[in-house]
C-alpha cells in the first residue's frame, strides 16, 4: 500500500490538461522515462480512498472513467514520434559502437512503445516499473513485446554488429506497434 500526498488542486488542474489532450512530462529522480502528468489520473483511477467526506476523489474518479479519448490520441502519437526518434537518432551512435548512447535511446524507444501500448488500451501507466511486462500482456500487444524489450536491453552489445542489431530489433517492435494502432484508428 502506497499513501500518496497530493496537492489536490494541481491534480484537478493537470487531469482536465490531460483529458483536453495536453499532457506534459517533466524530469523527476524515480521515473527515469520522466513524470507524465497522466500518472495523476492513473492514481486516482487506482486509489480506493479510506475517507473522503467531501467526495473530492470520487469528483476526480469520474474524470478519470473513461479514459478520456483525446488524451489516448496525443499519447499514442507523441510516444510513437518519440520512439521512432529515439531509433532514427541512434543508428550513427550504434555503427560507431557508443553503447552508452545507444543503451539510452533504446530505453527511450521501449517506455514509449509501453506508454503507446497501455493508451491504446485505454489502461493508466503509473510509473516505469513492471510497465513492459504489463503492456505485453495487454490485449492489444505484439504477442512477444516484453520478451524482445527485456532481451534487447538486457543486453545490447558493445560492438556496432550488436548495437545496430539492438536498434533493428526494436524498430521492428516499433513497426509492429504502429501496425496496432493503425488497426485500431481504422476499427
Amino acid at each position: 500500500m502506497d499513501w500518496l500526498y497530493r496537492d489536490l488542486d494541481l491534480v484537478e488542474r493537470t487531469i482536465e490538461e490531460c483529458r483536453a489532450g495536453n499532457p506534459s512530462v517533466h524530469y523527476q529522480p524515480g521515473h527515469p522515462h520522466g513524470f507524465h502528468t497522466q500518472i495523476y489520473l492513473g492514481e486516482v483511477h487506482h486509489c480506493h480512498p479510506l475517507h473522503d467526506p467531501n467526495y473530492t476523489l470520487r469528483s476526480l474518479k469520474n474524470l478519470a472513467d473513461p479514459y478520456p479519448p483525446c488524451l489516448k490520441r496525443t499519447i499514442v502519437q507523441k510516444q510513437l514520434w518519440e520512439a521512432r526518434f529515439a531509433v532514427e537518432t541512434c543508428r550513427k551512435s550504434a555503427a560507431r559502437g557508443d553503447a552508452f548512447y545507444v543503451a539510452g535511446c533504446l530505453f527511450r524507444c521501449a517506455a514509449c512503445l509501453a506508454q503507446t501500448l497501455f493508451a491504446l488500451n485505454e489502461r493508466y501507466v503509473i510509473n516505469e516499473k513492471g510497465a513492459i511486462e504489463v503492456a505485453g500482456s495487454l490485449a492489444v500487444s505484439p504477442p512477444y513485446f516484453a520478451d524482445t524489450i527485456g532481451s534487447v536491453l538486457a543486453c545490447p552489445g558493445e560492438s556496432p554488429d550488436l548495437l545496430q542489431s539492438s536498434v533493428r530489433r526494436l524498430e521492428e517492435l516499433l513497426e509492429d506497434v504502429e501496425a496496432l494502432c493503425r488497426d485500431q484508428s481504422s476499427a
